[in-house]
């Protein structure tokens, strides 16, 4: 995910007062999710990018 608006994404958690908000939520669903997860800036202007890492189940090799 990226996108051009300035500043660093902060992970927050659910308030009740905001259980039928319709955003806030991406970084709390990756942070449950991933195994890794990190934002890094991009390019000269305002812009960032979400990175993560999702792991499955281990896959059997050929040969082993």
């Amino acid at each position: 995910m990226s996108d051009d608006a300035p500043g660093i994404p902060a992970q927050r958690g659910l308030a009740r007062d905001t259980a039928d908000a319709e955003s806030g939520r991406g970084l709390l669903i990756i942070g449950g999710s991933a195994t890794d997860w990190g934002v890094c800036q991009h390019g000269p202007g305002p812009g960032k990018a979400v990175w993560f890492q999702v792991s499955g189940p281990e896959l059997p090799r050929p040969g082993r």
